[in-house]
């Protein structure tokens, strides 16, 4: 087997949103950066789980004007990315605010940021082992593609969204349980434009699921807010999910595949759509949140509620504590109108291994404050953060100057 070996400053694991930000963040800041990916393309969640709306942007601000929460590179993507297909931020009730997307366009810009000669990314590649010295993580051995791809890095950002990194380097970890799953799918040619026609159809879809025409499973059907337009409506359906119990990751892919395929036979026996449609599915089921890390310092659901800031805050939280539970709906617990949180350094920064950090939604925080950093926006900001955090350390520069750093990038829009 074909063997390559790199040395760098900063190892990313995971290029989602927050994998991303986080090789950005280290390579602006001077370091090396090895970034690796499972998929061919980079976005994770946002990409493969089809979300197609960017949330925790905005303050909540009933008025009507969408606030952005934070500057500096979360400003920047979000900026590039509606410029990328010229949306702008939807209103949702309570003051809340989104911003739609297609995964196309956020795949693409994603392609474009990590187009830097101080980045290396490698996509179709699997995390195997890793191997430690003392308390930090010394080499991490990978399949990439067709071959065995050897790393040793300085220092290694988590952003896997199951803090599978740290897992493997014997770090502390929790599993999350709380949090459903969900499919989501894209139906073309649904005749179901206008408010009244999609709540209709909902009902239809609801007394099917009562009756025991399809699954029941089916009744929590709902449409998605994202970038759809036209006559392309995206749905989603939540789906238990407790990480190893009776619907694991296969059990809930294959379980909604299932959901998905009963709900297009009876939008085809209702005539909404015409037998040749079929749906447009995401790449993986979604999950929202999965196993975390134990960090130095832990975002608690008080300091979330609380807007609380923080000296050596580095990323911001604006979305409510939002907790998907077997229903339709969430429950949300909203923040204060206007206001936001810090999440400290702290908390991306790995318990029990010197060399580790994490961004995205295996930070380390309380399963029900993730329930509101864990949202695409927010872990922007988290991956950035690591990405720096990690190029400072690797670099030998003080983490109060990386944080000092990260404060100052914040107030630029």
């Amino acid at each position: 087997m074909e063997q390559s070996r790199q040395q760098c400053d900063v190892l990313v694991v995971g290029g989602g949103v927050a994998g991303m930000a986080a090789a950005v963040g280290a390579s602006r800041t001077g370091a090396t950066v090895v970034l690796l990916e499972k998929y061919g393309f980079m976005g994770g969640m946002a990409t493969a789980g089809m979300v197609s709306s960017v949330c925790g942007l905005y303050l909540r601000n009933p008025e009507g004007r969408a606030l952005p929460a934070a500057g500096g590179f979360v400003a920047e993507f979000t900026k590039k990315l509606a410029a990328r297909q010229q949306a702008e931020p939807l209103a949702l009730p309570n003051g809340l605010f989104i911003l739609p997307y297609r995964p196309w366009h956020l795949v693409r810009l994603a392609d474009e940021f990590i187009s830097n000669d101080s980045i290396r990314p490698f996509l179709h590649t699997h995390l195997l082992s890793v191997k430690k010295e003392g308390r930090s993580v010394a080499e991490v051995e990978c399949r990439y593609w067709n071959s065995a791809l050897t790393i040793r890095p300085t220092c290694v950002v988590d952003c896997t969204g199951e803090a599978s990194l740290v897992d493997s380097a014997g770090g502390e970890t929790v599993q999350g349980t709380l949090q459903d799953g969900a499919v989501l799918f894209r139906v073309n040619g649904l005749i179901a434009g206008t408010r009244a026609e999609r709540l209709a159809l909902m009902r239809k879809i609801v007394h099917a699921a009562e009756q025991g025409v399809i699954h029941d499973d089916c009744r929590n059907i709902s449409f998605f807010p994202g970038h759809a337009g036209g006559r392309s409506s995206l749905l989603t359906v939540p789906i238990p999910h407790d990480g190893a119990g009776a619907f694991s990751m296969t059990d809930m892919e294959i379980h909604g595949r299932r959901i998905i395929e009963e709900v297009m036979a009876f939008l085809v026996s209702q005539s909404y759509v015409p037998s040749s449609v079929s749906p447009e599915t995401a790449v993986q089921a979604g999950v929202r949140v999965g196993r975390m890390a134990g960090g130095v310092n832990t975002l608690t659901l008080d300091h979330v509620l609380q807007c609380a800031k923080a000296v050596d805050g580095v990323a911001r939280g604006c979305w409510p504590v939002e907790v998907w539970s077997g229903g339709r709906r969430p429950e949300l617990t909203y923040l204060a109108q206007g206001d936001y949180y810090d999440i400290p350094a702290g908390c991306l920064v790995a318990a029990g291994l010197d060399n580790v950090f994490m961004g995205g939604r295996c930070i380390g925080a309380e399963e029900m404050a993730m329930g509101s950093a864990r949202v695409i926006g927010t872990a922007l900001g988290t991956g950035y953060a690591a990405g720096v955090l990690a190029s400072f350390q690797a670099q030998g520069r003080s983490r109060k100057e990386a944080v000092a750093y990260l404060q100052e990038q914040q107030q630029k829009g």
